[in-house]
């Protein structure tokens, strides 16, 4: 009956744990067949006994994981902290623009107010009145039309900054809720 590779593998171990060498003389005397079958199957042995400890020395350990795991989350956690800095002063600016704003508007609306009045005082310079309210209703119009698409896109840059600071909150919360795994690098063999 022909040596299979089987035959040679058992050979082996059971020669190494009797502290013998494996020499091919070792593993005829075991199995039989010939030396070119023994030294190919032997061969093949000790390379894949090789290669898979290539592989052990390769794979992280749960300590160099973890130290690698908790310094990106530090990192990351670093970086969402400078973010959200960075929009809360950025939502401070726009909330103090948009107050100005809302004061210049207020300011304008008691304008034509006070000039509303006036002119119920002033019949006699009425025409004139009634034109210096009409410039001013126009100024107030083109001037609140801005301030108003002003205050849009400030509000659009606020709601569009808190997505995103809420987004890398959640993302920072999966990361440091995710179960850690090892993580092994495959050799090419």
């Amino acid at each position: 009956m022909a040596v299979t590779k089987k035959d040679v593998f058992t050979a082996i171990e059971s020669l190494e744990q009797q502290g013998i060498t494996a020499t091919n003389a070792a593993i005829l005397e075991i199995t039989g067949g010939s030396n070119a079958t023994v030294q190919k199957y032997r061969k093949e042995y000790y390379d894949s006994r090789q290669a898979q400890a290539v592989k052990d020395a390769i794979v992280l350990k749960d300590t160099e994981i973890t130290a690698l795991t908790d310094a990106f989350a530090s990192l990351l956690k670093q970086r969402v902290t400078r973010v959200q800095e960075q929009y809360t002063t950025d939502i401070a600016q726009l909330t103090a623009s948009l107050q100005e704003a809302s004061s210049r508007i207020d300011e304008l609306c008691q304008t034509v107010e006070l000039q509303n009045e006036s002119n119920r005082q002033a019949n006699a310079e009425k025409v004139t009145a009634i034109n210096e309210k009409t410039a001013l209703q126009a100024h107030y119009d083109k001037e609140r039309k801005e301030l108003q698409a002003e205050i849009q896109r400030l509000n659009e840059i606020a709601y569009t900054q808190k997505g995103r600071a809420d987004l890398l909150e959640e993302r920072l919360k999966q990361y440091e809720t995710k179960p850690k795994q090892p993580k092994t690098t495959a050799v090419k063999e």
